[in-house]
Parts: structure tokens; C-alpha cells; sequence
């Protein structure tokens, strides 16, 4: 595996195509992309997705495009990367699920969406026996996730993600030492805790406010934190508060 950070500027990410041309060897046989990204909300733009096709047709890379966050699109348009051209749809696999967009990561409903005859007899004869069948509940959530009945329900989630993430984004605005990145998609909220001067972040909310995000150092960027606020508007209000008193305290005590 060869990981490629990237690039980021006033807490806006971009792929860094400099970097990955670097990075890319001759035994180098897969591209995975996540959009849209977790952790930092990015929607990608088509050209960004054009500019990565070009990129793996360049090199002969099979895409695997993670798009499980694809209806948690809160501003702009989700782009299926195998929908970009008739070429893109030889070489790429796109997995997805119904777990996020209907909470129902416990039931095995993964898929993978492979418009190649070729690639997909590959990918079954690779992955038989790997993975277990879905039980009927299984089969009948992901058919409800699907069929339309969810739609007005969906739009509702979205509203209501996006009123917590403006929430969430004007909290933080007024928090000394914390910034977060402005979130395109997904429930997940990346927040640039480097300001502080707290050398390890997760660990002082985690012990100083009760609040346990997700540890930036497990995603490659130390001094950062990642929130879900896929959560009704009070829990998200208490652990803001939290974060906020225990930051206080902490200046206070310098």
C-alpha cells in the first residue's frame, strides 16, 4: 500500500496529482478513491474525476471507488466515478451500501457495481466463498433503502445533517484554537485542533470533556479530530459544550 496525502490549503483538500504521479510505480495496480471523502466532506468535481481517469488510464490502474457516502451529498452533485465515460467502466469497481444513508451498517449489505462483464467474472471467482449471503431481512432492507419509498425520509436527513453542520461550524468559529473543515458530504466533520498547542487532541477531549471523536492520527494528520454529527441537535450541542469548557479550563490553567 502507498498512501498519498492530500493536498491541503486553508483547510480546503484537493488530490495532490504531483504526488501521485510520484508515488506510482510499474507494480502499482490499483487506484482506490473515496468519494465522497471521509474524512474531510469533499464532493468531487468532475473535472477533479475526469483528471483522475486520466490519471489511471495513464497508468493502467483498476479504480475501487468508495462511494458509500454517495446520498449524504450536502452541497453540489455526487458523481458515480463510472459514469464518467464509457471508458472508466472497463477498469473500475464501485462499492456502495445502504448503511450509512439508512443506519443499517449491521445488516450485510454491501454491493459492488461493476458495469464490466470481464472484470466482474473476475471479481466473483476471486471473491466466492469470501463473503456471506445476506439473510432475507438483509435483502429486504436494501430493497426499502432503494426502491423510492425512502426519498422524502432522505431529504429530510440531509436537511437536518446540513442544519447540524452549519450548527456545528458556527460553534466551532468561536472556539479559540479549533477550526474545521467545511463538510460537502457525508456526517463527518473534520476539525484542525493544531492551534491549541495540545499535542494529542483525542486523548485530552476523550479525558478532559467525555467527548470521544475519532483520533486524526489514525487517518495520517496529528492534531486533528473527527466528529460524527450524524446525532439529534442536543447530544451535538452537549459535546460542543464540553469541548468548549474543557479548552477553557485548559487556557485558564496556562
Amino acid at each position: 500500500m502507498i498512501e498519498v496525502p492530500m493536498k491541503e490549503k486553508n483547510l480546503h483538500y484537493e488530490m495532490d496529482f504531483d504526488a501521485l504521479e510520484q508515488a506510482v510505480t510499474e507494480d502499482t495496480g490499483v487506484l482506490v478513491l473515496c468519494n465522497p471523502h471521509n474524512p474531510v466532506g469533499r464532493v468531487y468535481t468532475r473535472a477533479e474525476l475526469e483528471q483522475t481517469a486520466a490519471f489511471t488510464e495513464r497508468h493502467h490502474l483498476l479504480v475501487v471507488s468508495d462511494e458509500i457516502h454517495c446520498e449524504l451529498t450536502l452541497e453540489g452533485e455526487h458523481i458515480p466515478f463510472f459514469s464518467l465515460n464509457d471508458r472508466v467502466k472497463d477498469y473500475s469497481i464501485t462499492l456502495s451500501s445502504a448503511g450509512k444513508i439508512a443506519n443499517i451498517p449491521s445488516l450485510p449489505s454491501g454491493f459492488a457495481i461493476i458495469p464490466s462483464q470481464e472484470l466482474r467474472r473476475r471479481f466473483q471467482d476471486i471473491s466466492l466463498g469470501l463473503f456471506s449471503t445476506p439473510n432475507a431481512l438483509s435483502f429486504e432492507a436494501l430493497h426499502a433503502a432503494f426502491d423510492g419509498s425512502c426519498d422524502e425520509w432522505k431529504e429530510e436527513l440531509r436537511d437536518y445533517l446540513r442544519e447540524n453542520r452549519d450548527y456545528l461550524e458556527s460553534r466551532i468559529a468561536g472556539i479559540d484554537g479549533l477550526r474545521v473543515v467545511h463538510n460537502e458530504g457525508t456526517y463527518l466533520a473534520w476539525i484542525d485542533a493544531r492551534d491549541t498547542g495540545i499535542e494529542d487532541p483525542f486523548a485530552f477531549f476523550k479525558e478532559k470533556a467525555g467527548v470521544r471523536f475519532n483520533n486524526g492520527a489514525d487517518y495520517g494528520q496529528k492534531g486533528f479530530v473527527r466528529l460524527n454529527f450524524g446525532c439529534p441537535r442536543s447530544q451535538l450541542k452537549e459535546a460542543l459544550d464540553r469541548v468548549e469548557a474543557a479548552l477553557q479550563a485548559y487556557r485558564a490553567a496556562q
